[in-house]
């Protein structure tokens, strides 16, 4: 596979949260095919994103069946308006409030 790869493409795997925002951060991907633990992440940032390993509640996509199954999943989950709707809300707004005081100032 990566012998067939076109020069500036990228292989991952396994990545820790700090990667998976930085790939979110630099790609800025349509979608985000992922396994669990970065799921969250993904759709924190208001990505679509579709687990391959434990299916998100539906699948199995193995074999013919599977392949017709997931084309489905994808195709339901691409035409849903929700992810042009999800804003974090850490975008819109201040999470926290705060002042700079110098040598018990207040």
């Amino acid at each position: 596979m990566i012998v067939d790869m076109e020069a500036g493409s990228i292989i991952s795997d396994d990545l820790n949260q700090f990667e998976t925002e930085e790939f979110m951060r630099l790609l800025k991907p349509d979608i985000f095919f992922t396994g669990i633990k970065d799921k969250y992440a993904v759709q924190k940032g208001g990505v679509l994103c579709r687990q391959l390993h434990s299916y998100d509640y539906s699948g199995p996509y193995s074999g013919f069946a599977g392949a017709a199954k997931f084309g489905y999943d994808l195709v339901m989950s691409l035409y849903t308006p929700a992810w042009g709707m999800i804003h974090a809300p850490w975008k819109n707004r201040a999470t926290i409030q705060a002042s700079m005081a110098a040598g018990g100032e207040k």
